[in-house]
């Protein structure tokens, strides 16, 4: 668990230091989600980074939506990895239930990317030599293995297949979330959706990287396909 920016930010007088605390206190509820994924998939959760901005996704129909976590990437010495971000708003006042759905949505996103890798090198995230990599892989639904392909039992597919879009949309999280953090003029970042992108040099793809047992487990998924 990566909580770094929460801490400068509280450093920073940003955001009040009861914030920092409350999330900080949440962090063993959120492991202990990523452990919930990880004995349904048996396959290792990445990291997991809390960021403070409350994101606020903008559509092309003038839409706002709220962005509680996506897929992200950092460096790692020699080489790039990804992890999944979180938002501190949503750490504070969202649940367990809520936690272990939206660490399960993303943990498909994150096996999408590997296995686009795997089946393409890593030139095939790329939509230009070295240019435009991945762009709205990481929040499009229509990018990420069935639930069913990768979970074993009924509780995670429920939760991503069924209750993920009325979870995000609850009416007492997003109302904690407007009068806790938005009223109180709390630190947001505003995203555009045709700038879901990340950028990075052709060193970057190149030495982009995930745990040998995912790549193997997607590796297997897309030979159950051709056969199946």
């Amino acid at each position: 668990m990566l909580y770094d920016d929460v801490t400068r930010s509280a450093s920073l007088g940003e955001i009040p230091w009861s914030l920092a605390s409350r999330g900080y206190r949440s962090l063993r509820t959120l492991w202990s989600s990523t452990k919930v994924v990880e004995r349904n998939s048996a396959l290792p959760y990445p990291d997991v980074q809390v960021l403070t901005p409350l994101r606020l996704l903008l559509h092309e129909d003038d839409i706002q939506a709220v962005v509680h976590a996506h897929t992200d990437f950092i460096r790692r010495k020699d080489h790039l990895e990804p992890v999944v971000t979180v938002t501190l708003p949503f750490l504070c006042f969202a649940g367990k239930a809520m936690y272990t759905g939206v660490l399960a949505h993303e943990f498909l996103h994150y096996l999408h990317i590997s296995r686009v890798l795997l089946r393409s090198g890593p030139f095939g995230l790329s939509q230009g030599f070295g240019g435009t990599v991945l762009g709205r892989l990481v929040f499009d639904d229509a990018t990420r293995p069935r639930a069913s392909s990768v979970f074993k039992g009924s509780y995670l597919v429920s939760l991503v297949e069924k209750g993920f879009k009325r979870m995000m949309t609850d009416p007492i999280l997003l109302g904690k979330i407007r009068g806790e953090w938005m009223d109180r003029g709390l630190p947001m970042a505003t995203v555009r959706s045709q700038d879901l992108v990340a950028r990075f040099s052709a060193r970057d793809l190149m030495s982009l990287h995930f745990p040998g047992a995912v790549l193997d487990r997607v590796g297997e998924m897309d030979a159950g396909e051709a056969t199946g």
